[in-house]
């Protein structure tokens, strides 16, 4: 499996609507490759030294950029009113990605 990932920092408004936080590639090198869980963490970083209007980030999921089709993530730690780190979880979903097909994932919230 080879794994590709794209980013850049970015402002995000309060209260603003399917965000893409990313994108990266995933390569079947060696036969299928079958995910089953997958977790990452997103960072809030204060934006004008007032921690007490940091919103958390909603509805996060992994989206797959050439069909639509979106897995539905579930935050597992984290999740207040401050700048801090929120770990999001994407579990009983599959994705299968044959040997020699790539597919490209972003992570939408």
């Amino acid at each position: 499996m080879n794994i590709s990932f794209v980013s850049s920092n970015q402002d995000v408004i309060d209260e603003t609507n399917n965000v893409d936080f990313g994108k990266f590639v995933i390569s079947g090198s060696d036969g299928t490759v079958k995910i089953t869980t997958f977790i990452f963490t997103m960072t809030e970083t204060d934006g004008n030294s007032d921690a007490a209007d940091n919103k958390d980030v909603d509805e996060v999921e992994l989206v797959n950029v050439a069909d639509g089709s979106a897995y539905s993530a579930t935050m597992t730690d984290g999740g207040d009113a401050n700048a801090a780190a929120e770990t999001w979880t994407i579990a009983d979903e599959e994705i299968l990605i044959p040997e020699g097909e790539t597919v490209e994932l972003m992570v939408r919230g």
